[in-house]
This record gives structure tokens, sequence and C-alpha cells, in this order.
């Protein structure tokens, strides 16, 4: 269920008491508009002449928690001047019950809060890793109607409940620098506005931010730009009408910008298919000018082409496929640990801490890659990442050198990776002070060297987590648990939301996913165990399971 809006319980605990008969309540939208028996209505209120400047102040931050004609009724709170002159652009996600006001001077009112994250002005949201110390000041003044705020910083406050209420995520897809994969980025946009076609063709346009700012590119040229104001749709046609520069592109970067395009509105309630012209010209010579995700399927990160993906090792073989009587594909060997490269031709397996890769076909021409290391995974350009006993990272990149990763602090260590289809994320398990936690970095490449981006906090759901893996590019298996349940396994969707809880056996010890497959865990007794549409299936034994890439 939604849960009433933390700002809005600060205001009326503080405050309901005090609300003059007089003033207008104001309620401002249903907050579940599908489920219609958790719905729940946000009620602010305009100010009053009787409010003291506490009040002035409490009653505009809880009126923050509705965006309804931009701030309607959070501006009632100022001036005019000061209503004409503050632009919320960013918004800080705190924490409701952190908020403190205190009055520094008769004009000069003192906030402080906890913010867990942020809205920037793309519509980006990252969420801290280690919640921070908000202080602002907002000046008021005397009027004719009481007091109002004079000047406020250009922010709004929510808690991320109200948040998620006036604004949903949407992915929108970006490339890797070679133009062979789409990467999906995520931007929050106003609930169900209009002009949310228009905003997520003109994030394209301005390129990657965020922590995918040095991890993908867009394919459009620079200088593109919407010929016309807007996005319009039309019978569930989306109609991108760009100027003459998209012309200057080469076919295959025009394909590419194409599939950003095709990605990324479809995502949007109202449009299945883009019509996209240049200077009012098709984009092809073709003179095709509607567009869908079939036409460029190949770009699609989560498109796989290996049969039986699965693999395992049981009773020291390497074994393939789901189904218990599997054919043994490999000689004998011992593994704690295995992965299979995304094409399925390359194998490396850990036994004793120590590393050997060689192809699937014929591992006795397995050569050491590694030592002192408990975890490994492959990532899309077949590079072997690898996990230490000292929480390190390491990659291992043909016969090139093993490359030392700085993923995390000193005083943290990676227990476990899964890198995205896509290549350009990695999620880490880390032990910190803090306990263990999820976190994502974006990955760049720069010629050979592979770099981290910095962490972000994609969840603030688990109180622990153990292990997790990528079953799309949008969506995380993770095994996890809250403050007052066993671990169990989760879908976590980077679009944000509530984990799905998918139950499974107890006492997990690994899990793995992959796209358009089952998830599968293992237990510490050796137990398989695959999730088939509704329900857990026992699956054999192993010591090890992988999916290819």
């Amino acid at each position: 269920m939604k849960l009433i809006r933390a700002l809005m319980v600060l205001l009326m605990v503080s405050g309901c008491a005090s609300i003059p008969t007089s003033s207008r309540i104001e309620v401002i939208e249903d907050v579940n508009q599908v489920d219609a028996q958790d719905s729940v209505r946000v009620i602010v209120r305009p100010p009053t002449a009787a409010m003291n400047a506490v009040q002035v102040v409490e009653g505009f931050l809880a009126a923050n928690a509705s965006t309804t004609d931009n701030f309607r009724v959070a501006r009632q709170y100022f001036t005019t001047r000061g209503a004409a002159t503050w632009k919320p652009d960013e918004i800080a996600v705190v924490e409701p019950s952190s908020i403190n006001v205190v009055p520094v001077s008769e004009d000069l009112m003192s906030v402080s809060m906890v913010q867990i994250g942020k809205r920037d002005v793309s519509g980006r949201l990252t969420l801290f890793s280690t919640p921070v110390a908000l202080n602002q000041e907002l000046r008021l003044i005397i009027t004719d109607v009481g007091l109002r705020i004079t000047q406020a910083p250009n922010l709004a406050w929510m808690s991320y409940t109200d948040l998620d209420r006036n604004f949903q995520s949407n992915a929108v897809y970006f490339l890797t620098a070679d133009y062979e994969r789409l990467v999906p980025d995520f931007v929050w946009l106003p609930t169900l506005s209009s002009g949310n076609p228009t905003r997520v063709v003109q994030t394209l346009l301005a390129g990657p931010g965020g922590t995918l700012a040095s991890a993908a590119v867009s394919a459009f040229p620079n200088d593109s730009k919407l010929a016309v104001g807007a996005v319009t749709v039309q019978q569930g046609t989306a109609n991108v009408a760009l100027n003459e520069v998209a012309l200057t592109a080469s076919e295959s970067q025009r394909r590419a910008l194409l599939a950003q395009l095709v990605y990324s509105l479809p995502e949007l309630p109202g449009s299945s298919e883009i019509r996209v012209t240049a200077a009012n010209q098709p984009l092809f010579n073709n003179g095709i000018l509607e567009f869908s995700r079939a036409d460029v399927a190949r770009f699609n990160p989560d498109f796989r082409t290996v049969q039986d993906p699965f693999f395992r090792v049981s009773e020291n073989l390497l074994a393939r496929g789901l189904e218990i009587q599997e054919a043994v594909v490999n000689p004998p060997f011992f593994a704690q640990s295995v992965a299979v490269s995304r094409s399925g031709a390359t194998l490396a397996w850990v036994s004793n801490g120590i590393v050997r890769r060689s192809p699937l076909t014929n591992p006795t021409a397995a050569e050491i890659v590694g030592s002192g290391i408990t975890t490994i995974d492959f990532d899309a350009e077949n590079r072997l990442w690898m996990v230490g006993v000292d929480g390190s990272i390491q990659i291992k990149s043909g016969s090139r050198a093993t490359q030392q990763v700085i993923g995390v602090s000193a005083s943290e260590k990676v227990l476990s990776l899964a890198v995205s289809p896509d290549g350009a994320r990695v999620a880490l398990i880390v032990e910190s002070p803090r306990g263990r936690q999820l976190r994502i970095h974006s990955v760049s490449v720069f010629a050979t060297t592979v770099s981290l981006g910095l962490a972000q906090r994609v969840e603030q759901f688990f109180s622990s987590v153990s292990d997790v893996d990528w079953l799309s590019s949008l969506q995380l298996a993770v095994v996890g648990q809250t403050s007052i349940e066993e671990p169990q396994v989760y879908l976590y969707s980077m679009l944000g939301g509530v984990p799905r809880a998918l139950q499974g056996p107890t006492d997990i010890a690994q899990i793995v996913a992959a796209p358009n497959q089952p998830v599968v865990v293992i237990t510490s007794r050796g137990e398989v165990w695959v999730y088939r549409i509704t329900q857990w299936v026992a699956s054999g034994q192993a010591s090890a399971i992988a999916y290819a890439g």
C-alpha cells in the first residue's frame, strides 16, 4: 500500500490542531489511481494570515509534496516576486522525520534535515550510499496577508514516497562506444505528463549524464535538435521531427540513433511506433518513415544467441542445461565458481582460489589467470572480472596483464559482482561499516583501461544483501533481506519501486540470472533450485552454477 506522505504527517502532527476554520483545505490528487482500495489522498493547505514563521516554513515544506501546476500551493507561501523567482528544478530526497525548523532571526529561518538522494535538473535520481546533512535558510517578510517567504533555495524537498508519486521512472537508451549495444539510463519524469515524449527526446539529444556520462554515448550528431517544439503522439505513433543536422550522420550512425528513439519512446504510455524525419525528409534513403523495435533488434543488450546457456559443476563435471540429466560437455575438473563468456566460447573456473581460463570445448588447454580469487564473471567484451579474497577487483582481458580496478574505499570490501548485459554497469555487493549494501557503478573503458564511476545506491529496501545477478539490463535478481525476515530472492527493477519477493529456499549460497532465462539458486548444501513461473523446482546438485555471459 502506498503510505501517506511523510511530509504531510509531519505537518498534521505539528499543526493540524491549529488549522483555522476559515482556511481552505485543498485536495491535490489521488496517490494511487490504479488500485482504488489502496488510494490515499494528499491534502495540503495554503498559508493563512495567522501562521507564525515556523508554521509558514513547515507548511511550505509540506506543500512541496505536490507538483500540481508547477507547485501551485507551495508558491502561495511566497511573495509574488519570490514565487516567480523560485525554480525548484532539483529535488532533495529527504527523511521527513529529520526535518527541523529553527528561527535564526525575525526574518530568517534555518531548516535542517537528512538528505538521502536527489533528482537533478536532468531528471536523474541519485540515492546516496550514506545520507548527508542538508542545511538551508529561508527568508520571510511581513505582508498584508501575513508572513510570506521572499527567498528560498532553488530546490524542492520530498520524501522518496512523494517523489515516486509525482514522478515516474523511465528508461532512455544510449549506446556503448562502439554503437553495438543500447545502454539504459533512467530519468524521473512528471507522472502522466503529455510533455514526456519531448522530454525523452531532449534527454537523448543532450547525451548521457550522471553516472553514465563517461560510460555511454549518443549517436546524435552535435547540434542535433528538434525541428519543431514538441514530439507529438497520434494513434500510438510518436512523431519525431529532427533538424537537418541529423542528415550529416553516417548510415550506421543513423541506425544507432534510430535505435535510441525506438527503444526510449515506447517506454512511455501511448506510443508503440516511431515516425522519424530530418529536415522534413526520411532519415534513410529507402524512404521508410515509421519504425518499431523489430527494425533495430540487434541493438538490444538482452539479445542472446547461445542455446542452453546454463552450466553447472556437478560431481566434478561441467554439465550443460537446466534439466537434471545433462550432457557432460567437458572432461572432469573441480571448481567452486564457474563462468562462461557471452558467446559461449570461453570457460573460466575457480579452484582453491586459482582461476583458470580455457576454450569451452578444451579445458585441458587452460591457463592460470589469477590467484586468491573467490568470484568471477565475464562481461560483454569477454573480459574476465575477478573478486579477490581481500575484496579487490581485478580484470583479465585476452593476453594483457591483469588490471587492478579501484572500486571501493579502503574500509570496504567487495564480496560479489555481476556485470550488466550491456557492459556499462557492474553490480557490487559491498561489506562496509554500515553492513552489506547493493551498489551500482558505471564502467568506463579508455583504450585498454577499465575504471568504475562513483557508487550509486539504487534501492532503500534491503537491510542486507548477499548476492546479485542481472536478469536483464533493467532488472536485478538479488538475495537480500529486510530487518524482519530471513534472506530470500527478490527481483528489483532499475526503474525503482518495491522489489518483488520470490521467496526461495533457505541458506542460499549463490544466485544466477540471465535475459529470458529463469532465476536459479544454489544452497550451501549444494541443492540447485530453479524458479519456474510461480514456484521453485528442485534441479539436482552442484558445487557452482553460471549462465553464459
